[in-house]
């Protein structure tokens, strides 16, 4: 960069601002360098629970499933399963996602196609290849199937 650039944004009322705001709040600058999350990583922020958050890939998302404005998120933490809650839609949700390992199976339910085991339409079921099994409530269509039967073998 130009020393003339460099100048240019030194100057900018917006690098002023922000260099205000973090004057009035150190707490900003002496946060844990750990919590901090680049921009541009492929880290997802889901609400553990209220004002605190977990930050995680999306291969650890196993399945989501909506809830009006918020999405509801089975994901591997450890060695445990856990759901967690998203303030986002699943459309918004689907923007940060690795459009081939994910797949919407209708307005309210998306999986991730490496997780995928079967769906057992008589019981309404879902069933994940660790052997975890998630109530489906709302009609797939047939032609979704296939497609991860296939992508799975």
């Amino acid at each position: 960069m130009k020393h003339s650039a460099l100048n240019t944004i030194l100057m900018s009322p917006s690098f002023s601002i922000l260099t205000k705001s973090l004057e009035n709040f150190p707490h900003l600058i002496q946060s844990n360098p750990l919590k901090v999350v680049e921009f541009g990583s492929k880290l997802i922020r889901f609400e553990v629970s209220k004002e605190s958050f977990i930050w995680v890939q999306p291969d650890e998302i196993r399945f989501v499933k909506s809830a009006d404005h918020y999405v509801n998120a089975l994901i591997q933490n450890g060695s445990d399963m856990k759901w967690m809650i998203r303030h986002s839609t699943v459309k918004d949700l689907l923007l940060l996602l690795p459009v081939t390992h994910f797949i919407r199976l209708n307005r309210f339910y998306v999986i991730n196609r490496k997780h995928f085991s079967h769906i057992d339409s008589r019981k309404k079921l879902l069933f994940l290849l660790d052997g975890n099994s998630i109530p489906i409530t709302h009609h797939i269509s047939p032609f979704l199937l296939n497609p991860l039967r296939i992508d799975n073998t």
